[in-house]
């Protein structure tokens, strides 16, 4: 995948798409912090990096095309990275980076999604947790306030301990986040816990 064909793209669609920037830039920060810290239990590839990245930035651009109150918004956001006329970067590419965007609510992937039952083995599984990581990190900015600054990860035997460090009242942020977990705890087989650093 060339850098520069899918660093224009993603730019491309975010300024033509997005109306609340500071929501998805956070998300894709949160994002990497939590790739990063399940660096030792996963091993991802600097394209996967680039597509959770984009993936994360790019995942609310369906709301000006969804129907009332951004319903169907993540499908809708698959769709335009689907229809972009992407420079130099292959099929494979944009599809999992359609799913990983698509998946950051709602439904969980499943075979029954044609799209996502037609990827490889080890594709399907970087859809799932990629897109595993982009759901949680859109949970932990719920309110698109940035009230979770950054957080610490503890990896432990069954369960990840994650702790919140933020400027306020976290509890919508870590109710979200036990919802919106289920992905990334099935991918990983570990419990959740999510609290505010003291």
């Amino acid at each position: 995948m060339k850098t520069d064909g899918f660093h224009e793209g993603v730019q491309r669609l975010f300024s033509t798409y997005e109306r609340e920037p500071e929501h998805p830039l956070h998300v894709a920060r949160l994002a990497l912090q939590i790739l990063e810290a399940f660096s030792s239990q996963v091993i991802v590839s600097e394209q996967d990096r680039r597509i959770i990245d984009a993936a994360a930035r790019l995942h609310d651009i369906g709301w000006t095309v969804s129907g009332p109150g951004g319903s169907g918004h993540h499908k809708a956001t698959a769709r335009l990275i689907r229809l972009y006329n992407w420079r130099e970067v292959g099929r494979m590419e944009i599809e999992k980076l359609a799913m990983v965007a698509r998946y950051h609510r709602k439904a969980l992937p499943s075979m029954q999604h044609s799209d996502y039952a037609a990827l490889e083995t080890y594709d399907q599984r970087m859809v799932r947790y990629l897109g595993g990581i982009v759901r949680l990190a859109d949970a932990l900015d719920r309110r698109h306030l940035q009230k979770v600054q950054s957080l610490v990860v503890q990896i432990g035997a069954s369960t990840v301990r994650f702790l919140l460090q933020g400027t306020d009242d976290l509890e919508a942020e870590v109710e979200a986040a036990y919802r919106k977990s289920d992905l990334l705890q099935q991918e990983l087989g570990r419990r959740f816990e999510f609290q505010r650093e003291s």
